[in-house]
C-alpha cells in the first residue's frame, strides 16, 4: 500500500471505523462511492507485511493499523478519503486527527491527539470530537 491508496467500497449501511495507535489519521470527505486507504511508514521503514489491515464485518468496514511485537516501532500515518454518504468513527492514541468536509456522520476520539475538523456550510452533519488531552479546533 502506498500514500496514493487503495480503494474499498463504503459497505451498504455507510459505517466505517479507523483505528490507528501507531500515528495520525488525515481524513477527506470527496463524492466517490469507495473508500481511499494510504499509509505512510516515518523514517522509510519496511515492514514484512502491510501493517494496515482491512476487513468488512457485520456491514462495517474497518481498516487498523497493526504492529507485531518484531515490527519496528515507527509511525504508520494513515491518509483517507471517505464517501460524503459514510458514518464514520476515527480513534488514535497520540496521533492527530485532521478532517476537511462533511459526511453524515463523523466520531472524532483521540486520547492525546490534536483534533482539527474543516468544516463546511451549512452544517446538516452530526460531529462528535474528543481529545483527553490534545486540542479540539474547527
Amino acid at each position: 500500500m502506498t500514500q496514493d491508496g487503495l480503494r474499498i467500497d463504503l459497505p451498504s449501511s455507510g459505517h466505517l471505523r479507523v483505528e490507528n495507535q501507531f500515528g495520525n489519521v488525515a481524513v477527506e470527505v470527496w463524492n466517490e462511492r469507495d473508500v481511499s486507504v494510504g499509509a505512510i511508514i516515518e523514517g522509510g521503514v519496511a515492514f514484512k507485511h502491510s501493517p494496515v489491515v482491512i476487513e468488512r464485518r457485520n456491514d462495517i468496514l474497518y481498516v487498523a493499523v497493526v504492529r507485531a511485537a518484531s515490527d519496528p516501532p515507527v509511525r504508520v500515518n494513515l491518509t483517507l478519503r471517505i464517501p460524503a454518504v459514510a458514518r464514520s468513527e476515527f480513534i488514535t492514541g497520540a496521533g492527530a486527527i485532521t478532517s476537511q468536509g462533511l459526511c453524515l456522520s463523523m466520531s472524532l476520539q483521540t486520547i492525546s491527539g490534536n483534533i482539527r475538523a474543516e468544516l463546511e456550510s451549512p452544517l446538516e452533519t452530526d460531529i462528535i470530537a474528543q481529545s483527553i488531552a490534545g486540542t479540539v479546533r474547527t
